[in-house]
């Protein structure tokens, strides 16, 4: 396992799934996402664990990211999930911020749920160095790999050629040679970030692909479960052409068949929001996701979505699309008759 293996199935509608366990965090980071603290919501226990127990060896996605706020502030439902979810066939990976690495030894009860899981994804950038050192969170890595669980650090950047980075990257080579990778994440003016990042530009291009990030599902802090990963979306309340179900009544299967059914998630996938919204000018005010956020007040957008993915080869396209043979985000709808001919014959001939 590496994260190749998490990266390259990221596109491929239900091959993993998220859920986002808790909102509550211990550490005050300056760009969370999310906006976390302690006293941040926080939901049942037995609402995930009823969504999880609904997946089987013949119904369940490959990947489980446990993701929060701190997942790690519930060691017991992070056991409990993975416990179900790997007996069932999935790889379970949990992201952390580490908060633990500051105590000299791992809690016993942290250490329970880490053995549970196969994958840790461990945050660290100069925003997290603020609430745990870099010495303390390479100990507790040290450690996990000890237990044999394969890790990999998440850091941010608004500069892929800043000092910090390089720095980072020399330092991380230095203690597990190419044991640990990293994964490089843009910086962005979102959560906590807004209040103090200048924002970026809102340009907003009339042709800008597929978006290949609605393709896993979301179970957000609420259970409500969402097909979009946008942290707008995740914080709710999610926009009603991307709610795909409730970890409180739906099964898993429920959710796959929401995905395959839904003509709109389904173009939103294959040729994204701004063609959907081609009966609306868009506005140069306007990003790809607020585009997308947008859909939901538009009436005949379910009967355009039907129209558009009953059209000649978008069953061919949206083929390449799930089977990742294809980058959504790098297809645009210029030209796209020619593309789509000439990949339809090739796969019709079986050569491509």
């Amino acid at each position: 396992m590496n994260l190749v293996d998490i990266l390259s199935a990221r596109t491929v509608p239900c091959r993993g799934a998220y859920l986002a366990i808790t909102r509550r965090c211990p550490l005050s980071c300056a760009h969370c996402l999310s906006e976390s603290s302690n006293e941040s919501e926080e939901h049942s226990a037995q609402m995930f664990k009823t969504f999880v127990e609904t997946m089987t060896p013949e119904c369940r996605p490959d990947f489980i990211l446990l993701t929060g706020g701190e997942p790690l502030l519930r060691p017991k439902l992070v056991s409990q999930l993975s416990h179900h979810a790997r007996s069932a066939g999935c790889t379970v990976c949990v992201a952390t911020g580490m908060f633990f690495a500051r105590s000299p030894s791992v809690p016993r009860l942290i250490q329970t749920a880490l053995t549970e899981v196969d994958i840790v994804t461990a945050s660290i950038d100069e925003f997290h160095e603020r609430e745990v050192s870099r010495a303390s969170v390479f100990r507790a890595v040290h450690w996990l790999l000890n237990q044999g669980k394969f890790v990999h650090f998440q850091t941010v950047t608004d500069d892929p050629a800043s000092i910090y980075l390089r720095e980072l990257l020399t330092d991380v080579k230095a203690h597990f040679g190419g044991e640990v990778p990293v994964f490089v994440g843009k910086l962005s003016p979102v959560g906590r970030a807004a209040a103090w990042m200048r924002p970026t530009s809102k340009s907003c291009p009339s042709d800008s692909g597929g978006c290949g990030m609605a393709s896993w599902p979301v179970v957000t802090y609420s259970g409500a479960i969402a097909a979009c990963c946008n942290q707008d979306v995740v914080n709710g309340p999610i926009p009603a052409h991307l709610q795909v179900g409730h970890a409180a009544y739906n099964s898993w299967s429920d959710v796959c068949a929401a995905f395959s059914s839904s003509a709109t998630i389904r173009a939103i996938r294959v040729y994204g929001p701004h063609t959907l919204a081609f009966a609306a000018p868009l506005s140069g005010e306007t990003t790809y996701c607020e585009t997308c956020q947008g859909l939901s007040s538009d009436p005949t957008l379910t009967g355009r979505a039907r129209n558009l993915m009953g059209k000649p080869f978008s069953a061919a396209l949206e083929l390449m699309v799930d089977s990742n043979r294809i980058d959504p985000g790098n297809f645009t709808l210029a030209g796209y008759e020619d593309w789509l001919g000439s990949t339809y014959e090739r796969f019709r001939r079986g050569t491509a």
